[in-house]
């Protein structure tokens, strides 16, 4: 299982990602004194990623390993250092995304085997650069399964505040709107995202109440490093209560961590530092 949230702000995007991965063996592994084990977890993989040549990010959720069992971030983490030209945009890079592991994935045949890439930076229009967060992914809830596609969530596919824009200046003006630590445009959750869904709120209503009752305001300021700064936590938080449950543990700390402004990519914490993947930004 896996826990990857992504959020589109005005000042930017947010990709936040346990590190837990489930393995599902093509056949039954038998060991000397047990049952046959048909999957196991195992910790520290790398899901979030950055994109340097684009000053973008990847963030992949649902699959451990391509069909071959070679493992989807070592394989992720190579495909984006060597795979991503400069001239590439976000959605070259979702389209590239979609065709390579099409190739190395057969198709989803139910909700269970669906996966998806997030993908998220910023788009150059008239207006400036403003930020957008694509998904590829194999269907959406409940709809039927299919190859990876790219759908162009925001601010291309009405996502963005639940409204479609005639242009790009509509868009600017709409997000630059946008004020206060409830006020996230567009987020993407995959994964153990109910568990997520039900800790945020009820987090984001008591601090809402504390500042409107007690004047303590948190996060604060409310800027692109300290929405990071609370998103992990709460992912962290979702981790420590699956290992206090009776649910089986298949998401996992260390959290990574992606922050990308207008400037570029601002901070990465990766899983492991035994990856070529190195810390960047502030500490978080």
């Amino acid at each position: 299982m896996t826990l990857v949230v992504s959020e589109l702000r005005r000042y930017g995007v947010v990709m936040v990602a346990d590190c837990a991965v489930t393995t599902r063996p093509a056949q039954s592994i038998v060991l000397p004194d047990g049952p046959p084990v048909t999957e196991y977890a195992r910790t520290g993989a790398q899901k979030v990623f950055p994109v340097d040549q684009i000053q973008a990010g990847v963030s992949v959720w649902g699959r451990g390993s391509l069909d071959d069992g070679t493992p989807m971030d070592l394989w992720l983490e190579s495909l984006l250092r060597s795979g991503v030209r400069e001239e590439d945009t976000l959605k070259t890079l979702g389209e590239m995304l979609a065709e390579e592991a099409n190739a190395k994935i057969a198709p989803p045949q139910d909700d269970s085997e669906k996966y998806g890439f997030h993908v998220g930076g910023f788009i150059d229009t008239d207006d400036g650069r403003l930020p957008a967060l694509y998904h590829v992914h194999c269907g959406h809830d409940n709809g039927a399964p299919h190859e990876l596609r790219l759908y162009q969530d925001c601010p291309d596919h009405g996502f963005c505040g639940n409204r479609v824009y005639d242009d790009m200046s509509q868009y600017a003006e709409a997000l630059a709107g946008q004020r206060g630590p409830e006020a996230y445009w567009h987020q993407l959750r995959n994964g153990t995202y109910t568990e997520f869904a039900y800790i945020i709120k009820y987090l984001t209503g008591s601090l809402t109440e504390l500042r409107e009752r007690e004047g303590f305001s948190a996060p604060e300021p409310d800027d692109l490093h300290n929405r990071a700064r609370y998103l992990k936590l709460v992912v962290e938080t979702v981790c420590d209560i699956y290992a206090m449950s009776t649910q089986r543990r298949h998401i996992a700390k260390p959290v990574s961590l992606l922050t990308i402004s207008s400037e570029g990519i601002e901070d990465f914490v990766p899983t492991s530092l035994s990856t070529q993947l190195q810390p960047r930004g502030r500490s978080i």
